[in-house]
């Protein structure tokens, strides 16, 4: 039930495995709740890319227009290697939307745009996509 699952370039690779709400339908491409309360399963496969320390993830909640998060450590992880992580979650009118991946206070991968965010010696920029770019610019940039 993330709002985009896919996520750029980063220093994980990201790979859902299994992303679930209850008590929510899609009605006309917008989520309808359909219980007061439910349960949202998440898990995924994280690959370090280069080696980080301290990871963590962030799942931030829209609730009502609101903002609510949980946060779970993920640890050390040397470049190649591979961790699952997993979220279980009671909630009530909470829908997960974003998902954001930190080492100490430094963020390094998100689904917030995926196509757009771009991640270089530990900042990210915010990059047009090759669709978002005039055709004219494009000529001159060749």
């Amino acid at each position: 039930m993330l709002s985009s699952k896919a996520f750029a370039d980063g220093y994980l690779e990201v790979e859902i495995l299994e992303n679930t709400r209850s008590g929510v339908v899609q009605s006309d491409g917008v989520p309808r709740f359909t219980a007061n309360a439910g349960w949202f399963q998440f898990t995924a496969r994280v690959t370090a890319m280069d080696d980080v320390s301290d990871a963590y993830f962030v799942m931030r909640y829209d609730k009502l227009g609101e903002a609510a998060f949980s946060c779970r450590s993920i640890g050390d992880m040397k470049a190649g290697q591979s961790k699952v992580i997993t979220l279980f979650k009671k909630l009530q009118y909470e829908m997960p939307e974003q998902l954001h991946f930190y080492t100490g206070m430094e963020e390094i991968r998100t689904n917030l745009v995926p196509s757009s965010y771009t991640y270089r010696f530990g900042d990210f920029y915010l990059e047009p996509t090759a669709e978002q770019v005039p055709p004219d610019m494009v000529a001159s940039l060749h």
